[in-house]
Formats: structure tokens, C-alpha cells, sequence
């Protein structure tokens, strides 16, 4: 769990000078309970681009819930099922140009209620 954190960090911390240009990252953090619900860009209350197209990274700070998100357009965050990624405490998942291009939408559901998320994209 710590090294996905990690590993996302140094990729960020590496990525170079293009993505210091490129502006500050929007933030897309919210609070999901054990119902499906989208992943907002901007979050609510915040400003910034209504998609991601560079990366987003997702990343999980609860202590003991478990965080499902799911990337296909058009589907529904359903824990342990096809499609849905799991984000255990303390871990991420992200997805960066050009490898992996970032969804056009998530669905995200949590394994408790008032489960907080952050979420980061440019």
C-alpha cells in the first residue's frame, strides 16, 4: 500500500519540468458512503476543469475502509466486481498520459460510511 503511494509520488516528483508548467493539480477529493456515486471534477466546492487530461490519482486515507472505483465509461463502482478496482487504507490507483489515459468518469463507493478520498487531476 505505502509503496503504490510512493511510487505515484516519485513518478510525480520526476515527471519533469512539463508538468511544472503545466499548473497546479484540481482536486477532486469528496466523501463516498456505501452507495455508488461519481467522481466530481472539479469536487464540490472546489474550481477547475470539468475532465481530467493528463492523470488523476485517487488515493485512500482511511484507516480501515476499502475504496472501489470503477473506470468504465458507463459503469457502477460495485466492490469485488469486474471492472472495479480496490484501493485498501493507506493505498491509490492512478491513471497518467500517455500509458494509461485518465477516464472520462469514476464511480466510487467505500466499504463504510463517510468514507474520505482524495482525488487529484490536471
Amino acid at each position: 500500500m505505502m509503496r503504490t503511494i510512493l511510487a505515484a509520488l516519485a513518478l510525480l516528483l520526476t515527471a519533469g519540468g512539463a508538468w511544472a508548467q503545466s499548473g497546479q493539480p484540481n482536486d477532486c477529493s469528496g466523501t463516498v458512503g456505501t452507495a455508488a456515486a461519481a467522481v466530481l471534477f472539479p469536487g464540490s466546492g472546489k474550481t477547475g476543469p470539468t475532465s481530467a487530461q493528463r492523470y488523476i490519482t485517487i488515493a485512500n486515507p482511511h484507516a480501515t475502509n476499502n475504496l472501489c472505483v470503477n473506470a468504465t465509461p458507463g459503469g457502477t463502482a460495485v466492490c469485488a466486481a469486474a471492472g472495479t478496482i480496490t484501493i485498501g487504507p493507506g493505498g491509490s490507483a492512478s491513471w497518467w498520459q500517455p500509458a494509461y489515459p485518465p477516464p472520462a468518469q469514476l464511480s466510487i463507493i467505500a466499504s463504510g460510511v463517510s468514507t474520505p478520498y482524495t482525488c487529484l487531476y490536471q
